[in-house]
């Protein structure tokens, strides 16, 4: 079909003509090899930086964890090992806590004596 196309002589032919020397023509062919191994190199480099940064962000952050972990054991032995101490003084007992408003929450207080003067009925 190129091959009649290309023998009439018009615009059409003249593409055919220009085709059929272009697929004959290799002069091009090694840059096109060049270019291509290039682009799969590039596309591999990529995948390996993106995988090597996975992996480092993700070292980053169990190490975070890991330091997290160890401040919090540190500071619950310190209290752990810390000697109980005993009061001074005496604290208010929470029916002598003045009330600003009047609360009706229960109908009677939770434990017998021990609620605020606002809660009593």
């Amino acid at each position: 079909m190129l091959v009649l196309m290309a023998s009439v002589g018009s615009t059409a032919g003249r593409v055919a003509a220009r085709l059929l020397r272009a697929i004959g023509d290799r002069s091009g062919g090694p840059l096109m090899e060049t270019m291509v191994a290039l682009s799969v190199f590039v596309a591999v480099g990529t995948g390996v930086l993106v995988g090597v940064q996975t992996i480092q962000n993700s070292g980053n952050r169990i190490e975070g964890k890991a330091v997290a972990e160890n401040l919090a054991r540190n500071q619950m032995e310190h209290v752990f090992n810390v000697a109980y101490q005993n009061a001074t003084s005496t604290y208010a007992s929470i029916a002598d806590v003045p009330c600003r408003r009047r609360l009706t929450l229960f109908p009677r207080p939770l434990v017998a004596g021990l609620a605020p003067s606002c809660l009593r009925p």
